[in-house]
């Protein structure tokens, strides 16, 4: 762990407090697990393709369904809020 003025640990983001299941995503749907994100807050949830051309933007504030039209491919699902930003890989079969 890394520490500034030796008092306060600078953590790095921990990408397993948001996991995508199922992956690959079947069924036109998937789900984002977002852990910790403060009750009330929305993360704006964005899907482009292999390509970089943005497919979708929602806003979501839990675990819920995300339904989909995805052609079968490689997606990338990037989950932004003012506590979080990262990016993971969705497939689609």
């Amino acid at each position: 762990m890394l520490y500034i003025n030796a008092t306060e640990p600078v953590r790095p983001e921990d990408d397993s407090l948001i996991v995508i299941y199922p992956n690959p995503s079947t069924n036109n749907e998937f789900y984002i697990v977002m852990h910790e994100l403060p009750a009330g807050e929305m993360a704006t949830v964005k899907i482009t393709d292999i390509n970089g051309r943005e497919i979708s933007v929602s806003k979501h504030n839990g675990t819920k369904p995300i339904n989909h039209n995805l052609a079968a491919g490689i997606y990338t699902v990037t989950i932004s809020s003012s506590s979080h930003n990262t990016s993971k890989k969705l497939i689609v079969k």
